[in-house]
This record gives C-alpha cells, sequence and structure tokens, in this order.
C-alpha cells in the first residue's frame, strides 16, 4: 500500500506559472507504508521543495499528490495528516521543550489520544523538559523538532536535512533515534540529504534527485554497484572517485580502493597501453606517484598519468614510509573491468564498457 504517491509533479520559481526557473520536471515517485525512503541529492537538487510540496507548503504547477490513496493537490497542510522536521528547527525560542512539543495539537486528532510520555522516551527528551529552547545545543533541538512532530502522529514524516550541523559525536545516536522512531510509529518518513553515508546508514530505500527528476532509486546496494548516472556514481562513492575523460565523449569511474598499483621493480617503464585497452580482466595506465598521504588504516596515494590526476587507497600501509611526495618512480594502474562504471560524457547516463 502507498502512503505517498507523486504524479507528474513539476513546480517552478517565477515568471509564468513558475516557468522562470524550473525545480522538477514531471517528477514520479512513491512511496510505501512502512517504508525509510531517503531523497538523496546535490544542493539546489529540489530536495526541500519536494517536501514542502508533500506538506503543502507549496504548490506543484502541474500533477498530482496522493497520501494514503487520496488526492491531496489542493488540501491545506493542515488537513493532510503530515508532520515535517525542518532544517532550522523551527522551534518557538520564548517557549520550553514541553510546551514545545505540546504546542498546535488539535485536541481531536488521534495526537490527543497518543502517550505524551511514549513519545517522550522515544526521542529520548525527557530531561530537557523544562528547559528553555536557547538553551539547547543543536542535537537536543533536533531531537525536540522530532518529538514535536511525531506528537501529531502524522501518517507521513517529512525530514529535512535533520542531521545536518550536529557534531559527529552526536550524529550517530540521533541516526538511531530517527530508526526507533519510524520502527515505532509506523508510516512512512522521508528523508532528504546530501550525505550519501546518512542515506545509506538510514534508508530502505533511496531516490537520487537530479535535474528536477529521480534519475535512479533502488536499495542502497543497488546504486552503489550499479549506478546508472554519473551523478549517482558521485554522490555512492563520495570518496576519492576517480574519473576519467575517455576517447572524448565517455567518462570512466572507479574508487580509490579498486585502484591497484604495481612497485617499479614490477611496472613497465614503457607502458604504453590506453584505458580502453583491458589485459587479463584489468585496464592499466602508467603513472607516475606523486604524493603520499599516511592515513589511519592505509595509504591515500596521489598518481598522474598525463594530466589525469589518480587516487589510489593502500589498507596495508608501509609503517616506515613517510608522508608527502615520493621518488617520482612509474608504476603501473591497473583497475578491473567490473570495478569500472562508464557514461555518456554529455548526458551522464550509463553506457557499456567500450
Amino acid at each position: 500500500m502507498s502512503a505517498v504517491q507523486l504524479r507528474g509533479i513539476s513546480f517552478g520559481f517565477g515568471g509564468s506559472a513558475g516557468v522562470g526557473r524550473r525545480v522538477l520536471r514531471g517528477l514520479n515517485l512513491e512511496v510505501s507504508v512502512g517504508e525509510y525512503l531517503v531523497i538523496l541529492g546535490e544542493s539546489g537538487s529540489g530536495k526541500s521543495t519536494l517536501l514542502r510540496l508533500v506538506a503543502g507548503l507549496d504548490h506543484p504547477i502541474a500533477g498530482q499528490i496522493l497520501i494514503d490513496g487520496r488526492d491531496m493537490t489542493g488540501v491545506p497542510p493542515r488537513g493532510r495528516h503530515v508532520a515535517m522536521v525542518f532544517q532550522d528547527d523551527a522551534l518557538y525560542p520564548h517557549l520550553n521543550v514541553e510546551q514545545q512539543i505540546r504546542f498546535g495539537a488539535d485536541a481531536k486528532s488521534p495526537a490527543a489520544d497518543r502517550s505524551f510520555d511514549d513519545v517522550v522516551t522515544q526521542t529520548r527528551v525527557g530531561d530537557l523538559l523544562k528547559r528553555p529552547t536557547p538553551t539547547l545545543s543543536g542535537g537536543e533541538k533536533k531531537r525536540v523538532a522530532l518529538a514535536k512532530a511525531i506528537y501529531r502522529a502524522a501518517t507521513v514524516r517529512l525530514l529535512d536535512e535533520p542531521l545536518s550541523a550536529i557534531d559527529a559525536s552526536h550524529r550517530q545516536s540521533l541516526r538511531d533515534d530517527l530508526l526507533r522512531v519510524h520502527a515505532a510509529q509506523g508510516g512512512a518518513t522521508i528523508h532528504v540529504t546530501h550525505d550519501a553515508l546518512e542515506a545509506m546508514q538510514l534508508a530502505d530505500r533511496i531516490a537520487v534527485l537530479h535535474d528536477g527528476t529521480i534519475v535512479q532509486n533502488g536499495t542502497p546496494r543497488q546504486l552503489h554497484d550499479h549506478p546508472m548516472h554519473r551523478v549517482v556514481c558521485r554522490l555512492m562513492n563520495p570518496w576519492h572517485l576517480n574519473e576519467i575523460r575517455v576517447g572524448g565523449d565517455r567518462e570512466v569511474c572507479f574508487s580509490a580502493d579498486s585502484v591497484r598499483v604495481d612497485d617499479p621493480d614490477q611496472a613497465t617503464e614503457n607502458e604504453t597501453a590506453r584505458f580502453t585497452e583491458e589485459r587479463d580482466g584489468r585496464y592499466r595506465l602508467p603513472a607516475e606517484l606523486v604524493h603520499r598521504h599516511a592515513l589511519p588504516g592505509g595509504d591515500l596515494l596521489t598518481l598522474r598519468s598525463g594530466e589525469t590526476a589518480i587516487k589510489a587507497w593502500r589498507p596495508d600501509r608501509d609503517a616506515s614510509a613517510r608522508p608527502g611526495p615520493p621518488p617520482a618512480k612509474v608504476r603501473t594502474v591497473s583497475v578491473a573491468v567490473e570495478s569500472t562504471h562508464w557514461f555518456d560524457a554529455t548526458s551522464g547516463c550509463r553506457v557499456a564498457p567500450p
């Protein structure tokens, strides 16, 4: 059963009927009951706009928004039975935490029958109830905003970058809170972020938003292992992804940890193989090692082949090796064919290897 359906949604800013700058273009998306869906996209891709449309804070110039099977396209926010956690928390500075959570709850809504103590326990704000809002930390404000949203017992929870501006030490505990609340509350959660690691840790399914539409959606593993668009590959592999233009009309992408670097005595000084030529299931290039970054757990190597920079990760770091520029000796850089992703250089769509 679908909790939310977006059918042919278009939205823009400025100009007649919002055509000055089109943000969403005929977007289609379905979210099932019980699903934790993460919308992943670069800054400015329209993620927050999509949430505002579902919430009824903005209105599409075309398309339908269905919630629990009912057309809610023209229904005001209060009639949609959704709750939204805004990126800036949207808390009232003159209220304490308990007042924040209870404020605006409709006595005639299901929220009136929900145990306030249960909501407080789920979001771990019990020791904050009498605290004034200005005294809260960033992570505490996020938990209060979440408690305020779920107290309304909405069918759909909309989370706009809920982990942004949170210290790394608190981010994991808040991620755990989000999953616990989702499991306890039922319904559906739609969470937007630009952080791939956050998306992979939380999502049942990820939908990647780019250029006003969903370019791919699936499980975190599906998107990571088989990206159908260059932007999906970039977002799902943010840690030292290599991108090389090949032949003018294609780009090949592969992660640093998929690169093998032969030592100088194993490399071939006159190696002339081009990246498009595969031997023994691997593509090869001659490259000079120009820098070694000693990191916990291994070395991040920077190599150069002509004008192309290549990153490689070596987990078995030589403890005696010093960081910085190593001797400029030719290595052979190689990567397994199955570890590469090929895309059309213009459209960004996935293409077959040469």
